[in-house]
C-alpha cells in the first residue's frame, strides 16, 4: 500500500470529527465483511479503527470486532460499521453460537494470543482458540475468501524457554525463513490454516503476517511500546 493512503488515514479521522464523529452504516451495503479476532489488543484495535475508514482498499467494510474482553468506555469504535462480540476462545460451543449468524464474513484476520508460561502450554491454548475460530468459521461461511494470521518474533527466534539453547537466525528476519527444529506454536497455527484453507478446495487464500515489533496503543495490551516510549521521552525531558 502507498504511503499516501496511510496519511489519508489521518484525513478521514479529521472528516470524521468535522462532521459529527461517528458515522453510519444502516443503509450502507459493504463489499468486505471482516472478522476481527483479538479486537482490543494493538493490532486488533488498530485493524478496527482503520478497515471502515471510506479510503481503506477493498471496502466498504464491515467490521465484526471478537474479544473476549469489552473495551472500555472510552475507547470505543467510532464507525457505526462495527459490531463488537465478546466471546471466550476456547469455548467452542460458545464461538459457533456467536458466529452461527454471522454467515456474511469474507475475510478473517487473527491477532489474538494468549501467554503461559511454557511452550506446551502454548501450543495446547492458542493452537485450539485458532482451531475454534477457522474451524467455526470455514464451516458456517460460504462466502471467506481470505485469512490472515499474524505470528511475532518467536517464529524466527523461537520460544523464550529455548533461547540460547538453539540456533537462531541473526536479524533482520524475513517471513520466507524456514522454521526452526523445535516445538512452536506459530507453526502448529499455520498448519492449522493449512488444513482448514485445503478443505475449501482452493476458494479461499490465506497470508501469514510475522512482524517482529509492533508499535501502536491498546488500553488492554501490556506491549504498548509507543506509550513506553513516550514515557521514556517525558522523563527525559525530550519535547
Amino acid at each position: 500500500m502507498s504511503m499516501s493512503w496511510w496519511w489519508s488515514i489521518g484525513a478521514a479521522r479529521k472528516h470524521e470529527d468535522d462532521h459529527g464523529g461517528t458515522t453510519t452504516a444502516s443503509k450502507q451495503s459493504f463489499q468486505s465483511v471482516a472478522l476481527v479476532v483479538g479486537s482490543t489488543g494493538i493490532v486488533g484495535m488498530s485493524l478496527v479503527d482503520i478497515l471502515p475508514r471510506p479510503d481503506t482498499p477493498g471496502g466498504p467494510w464491515k467490521v465484526y470486532a471478537l474479544s473476549r474482553r469489552p473495551l472500555p468506555p472510552w475507547s470505543q469504535p467510532t464507525s457505526a460499521a462495527v459490531t463488537q462480540i465478546q466471546v471466550d476462545l476456547t469455548d467452542f460451543p460458545a464461538i459457533a453460537q456467536a458466529l452461527d449468524q454471522l454467515k456474511d464474513i469474507t475475510h478473517v484476520f487473527y491477532v489474538a494470543w494468549s501467554p503461559h508460561a511454557t511452550e506446551a502450554q502454548n501450543r495446547e491454548a492458542n493452537s485450539a482458540m485458532f482451531r475454534n475460530i477457522i474451524s467455526a468459521v470455514v464451516t458456517n461461511c460460504s462466502n471467506l475468501f481470505h485469512i490472515s494470521l499474524q505470528t511475532g518474533t518467536k517464529h524466527y527466534i523461537g520460544p523464550f524457554e529455548l533461547i540460547g539453547k538453539i540456533w537462531q537466525p541473526e536479524p533482520p528476519y524475513t517471513e520466507d525463513m524456514p522454521r526452526l527444529d523445535c516445538p512452536n506454536f506459530y507453526y502448529d497455527q499455520e498448519d492449522i490454516l493449512f488444513d482448514e484453507v485445503a478443505r475449501r478446495g482452493g476458494t479461499v487464500t490465506w497470508s501469514v503476517h510475522g512482524p517482529s515489533v509492533i508499535y501502536g496503543f491498546s488500553p488492554r495490551s501490556v506491549f504498548n511500546t509507543v506509550c513506553s516510549l513516550c514515557v521514556y521521552a517525558t522523563v527525559a525531558g525530550v519535547p
